[in-house]
């Protein structure tokens, strides 16, 4: 049997097994000092590819060839964000489809049917723009939409791929490269990108992470998650929302220090210092202090160097009762999970000139910046607290 290139893709690899009569291209890696290929289900596939098929394997079926028809005939890629039970939405880059008489949809379980999509929503004249095109009807049963790893921050020399429909690799081809640097919500990846790639995913270790939007001679223009998020959040109609992505097992390694309480404990209760609660799934881990009955002096001694006529001591001060005070910073997805609204504007760093102004643009959902979901929730004001704490 012919042995795959390199740059081969994993369609042609898969109907090539077919037609020699096994059922399906399953692919796995053995690794070896000296050794580079093994043979699974008759088909040799170099390690490198067999990882790249590892990590992207159970995406391919949400990634979609488009062909634009028009004055500008273009090839480019898109991945499916949501679905309903009539309709399918497809993220792609601008260019791709702005101007199109005609938009044909090729998913990868059925690579020689075209079915008829629409541009529901372009960022127009954007060179570095989105668009939402949206497939009405029956598609193949395995498409399943991509979730946006929103919360994955990439640095440069990072390891990454994409997938593309691009001649020198072939229709569902995988394309390697590394983050050569980020701008913001833009990041430039050094690969072999060509435009039949815009639109497609970015993806690292098997999560999607940006989505390729422009090239230039062997570099990938992308945009983040978090920004397509964004774009997301105003393109797709109303009551439809982009896949989100698993929420991982919290793990908790164990800790013989402390007692972890399940919900909260009555007033009554016999608390310790170091107990740890969660009133909720989604609620911050909280530490209790039970307060010395005793009190506290604070304040500096008066023969503190440096002491300031404000600073005298004073006490004792007395809690009447235990309280607690959060393990970590409360998170974007934690304050998220209570409804609170943003309300008012932020103060941001104008390194212009070097000061503080306050932003009305910015708030907690947009503090000018990417932040993941585990982040320390930002730019939150009095009210937005109080909110929170009810």
């Amino acid at each position: 049997m012919k042995q795959p290139s390199q740059s081969e893709s994993l369609l042609a690899l898969g109907a090539r097994a077919r037609r020699v009569g096994r059922p399906q291209a399953r692919f796995f890696a053995c690794e070896n000092v000296v050794a580079i290929l093994c043979a699974v289900l008759g088909v040799f596939v170099p390690l490198g590819l067999a990882r790249a098929q590892g990590d992207i394997e159970s995406l391919l079926p949400g990634i979609v060839k488009i062909v634009a028809s028009g004055a500008a005939a273009k090839t480019g890629t898109g991945f499916v964000v949501a679905r309903t039970k009539s309709d399918t939405y497809i993220v792609t880059a601008a260019h791709v489809v702005e101007g199109a008489d005609r938009i044909s949809v090729f998913f990868y379980d059925r690579p020689s049917k075209a079915i008829p999509g629409t541009a529901s929503h372009i960022q127009a004249s954007d060179p570095r723009g989105l668009a939402l095109v949206t497939v009405s009807g029956p598609v193949p049963p395995s498409v399943t939409p991509l979730a946006l790893a929103s919360d994955v921050r990439m640095s440069r020399g990072e390891s990454v791929k994409g997938v593309g429909h691009q001649a020198s690799h072939g229709d569902w081809g995988v394309i390697s490269g590394g983050v050569a640097s980020r701008e913001g919500s833009l990041i430039r990846i050094q690969a072999p990108v060509e435009q039949q790639t815009s639109g497609g995913p970015v993806i690292l270790e098997g999560r999607v992470v940006g989505v390729f939007v422009s090239q230039q001679p062997n570099v990938g223009i992308a945009i983040t998650a978090l920004a397509v998020r964004d774009y997301l959040d105003g393109a797709l109609p109303p009551g439809v929302q982009a896949a989100a992505p698993p929420t991982p097992e919290k793990l908790t390694a164990p800790d013989t220090r402390r007692t972890v309480i399940n919900g909260p404990k009555p007033l009554y209760a016999p608390y310790k210092t170091g107990d740890v609660f969660q009133e909720c799934a989604d609620c911050p881990e909280m530490v209790v202090i039970v307060p010395d009955p005793k009190g506290f002096t604070i304040g500096s001694p008066e023969s503190e160097q440096g002491r300031q006529t404000d600073e005298k001591q004073f006490g004792p001060i007395k809690f009447a009762k235990p309280y607690a005070i959060g393990k970590f910073e409360v998170t974007r997805a934690q304050f998220n999970t209570s409804g609170v609204q943003p309300s008012g504007s932020c103060y941001t760093w104008d390194s212009k000139n070097s000061t503080w102004q306050l932003d009305p643009k910015r708030n907690w959902e947009q503090p000018g910046f990417d932040q993941g979901s585990d982040h320390p929730v930002v730019c939150v004001n009095w009210n937005e607290v109080q909110e929170y704490l009810k």
